[in-house]
């Protein structure tokens, strides 16, 4: 497979070309299959987590208790423009960012796959011709795509 991908506009925009629609099923396939190995590998982190996490729920719970409620809790996550550090986070914290990065990437591969499924159908219907393809693609998603010389 032979495409360019050109970096455009602030990190988030992808412009790549491709030469014809099997280069760019064969493109969005190995999208599909990138995201679903890290899906997998966050499930088996997330799985591991979750004793952690019901013992240190199980722990607040008693803490909490054993404490006023309205005493005020050291934030866990220190947060500098936007970006937020943590540092040894709490097992609950760490999953809910597990959670929320399996989260968009299944929601993000779902609609990789509803992209290839409408690729396939141009491709069956009209046929396979060699045409410079252009695809715009928003955080690793196809959201253009314009087809030169047809």
């Amino acid at each position: 497979m032979e495409n360019a991908s050109t970096q455009v506009g602030s990190g988030d925009i992808d412009i790549v070309y491709f030469k014809n629609l099997r280069e760019l099923i064969s493109y969005l396939d190995q999208l599909i299959l990138d995201n679903q190995r890290k899906a997998e590998a966050i499930n088996k982190d997330i799985e591991a987590l979750k004793s952690r996490v019901d013992k240190f729920q199980a722990l607040q719970r008693i803490i909490e208790e054993l404490i006023e409620k309205n005493k005020e809790v050291l934030p866990t996550a220190i947060e500098l423009t936007g970006l937020k550090i943590y540092i040894d986070p709490r097992p609950t914290d760490e999953y809910d960012i597990l959670k929320e990065g399996l989260d968009a990437i299944m929601d993000r591969n779902s609609v990789l796959k509803k992209v290839r499924d409408v690729v396939d159908i141009l491709q069956s219907k009209v046929g396979q011709s060699d045409t410079m393809i252009v695809v715009e693609m928003r955080n690793g998603v196809p959201t253009k795509i314009v087809f030169r010389g047809w």
